[in-house]
């Protein structure tokens, strides 16, 4: 037999084997990439459904840390409130509940900047801090009234949009600036659940 049959023969023989190894290659390398996509797709989603869920939790502690904060001290300045004007109690039990306001108008304030701070960090907006700066400058206005060290240099200094978003005059009603309070708490409580917020760190 010549040389170009076993040639021919080889040649026949291998072409399918080749054209096999090949095809068997190209579809392992596309099968493997579309199992790799698949991955990362899996992967980012679980990675955006940890983050939503991260971003939910701190939502509602922030909304939890706001509303001890602001309702501890309206409560106080509300109790307060009754023992002067309503039971008017003697002057030394006053005087216990002033230094119970007191201690609680300090605790509330500290908290109240600790949230502020951290409202400016995790929001894109500042609408947040903004609404909440509001709410507790309205308790500051509120406790200061009670206590009869309401000054003028105190009013102007929470006066105007960037702090209670009322006027001098406005501040010495006490209706309107409770009713102001509640609403830029629930302010910002919609806009703390509702903001945007920056990327947490990993």
């Amino acid at each position: 037999m010549s040389a170009d049959f076993w040639e021919k023969l080889i040649l026949q023989a291998t072409g399918p084997l080749v054209t096999a190894v090949i095809g068997t290659l190209i579809v392992g390398t596309f099968v493997a990439w579309i199992t790799r996509k698949a991955q990362e797709r899996r992967a980012e989603s679980q990675s955006r459904e940890e983050r939503t869920r991260a971003e939910n939790q701190l939502r509602v502690q922030l909304i939890g840390q706001m509303t001890e904060a602001s309702s501890s001290l309206y409560m106080a300045t509300q109790h307060f409130w009754r023992k002067k004007k309503v039971e008017k109690v003697s002057p030394d039990e006053l005087d216990r509940h002033r230094k119970e306001l007191d201690e609680q108008y300090r605790s509330s304030r500290v908290l109240g900047e600790v949230i502020e701070r951290q409202l400016e960090a995790y929001f894109l907006s500042d609408e947040p801090r903004l609404l909440w700066h509001a709410t507790m400058d309205l308790l500051t206005v509120r406790y200061f009234n009670l206590i009869e060290l309401m000054t003028d240099r105190l009013l102007k200094a929470n006066a105007g949009k960037e702090h209670t978003g009322l006027t001098v005059e406005n501040l010495k009603n006490q209706g309107l600036v409770l009713k102001t309070y509640r609403k830029k708490l629930i302010g910002s409580a919609h806009a703390v659940l509702e903001g945007h917020m920056r990327p947490l760190a990993a």
